[in-house]
């Protein structure tokens, strides 16, 4: 069985980036995670793409 939701150190992890990568891509709207309706945490569904490039820096 296929695992459908992540928190965000488990996406991160999966995904290659940091967890701080994770907060930027919400931020700027690249990657918008679901809220948990009772903890108000971020929860990633689905499976994760198999790496995310790191945010460019220039």
């Amino acid at each position: 069985m296929k695992k459908e939701t992540f928190s965000i150190s488990e996406f991160a992890n999966s995904v290659g980036v940091s967890v701080r990568t994770l907060y930027y891509y919400d931020e700027i709207n690249i990657l918008k995670p679901r809220r948990d309706e009772k903890t108000g945490h971020r929860v990633y569904h689905g499976e994760p793409p198999v790496k995310l490039p790191p945010p460019n820096k220039e």
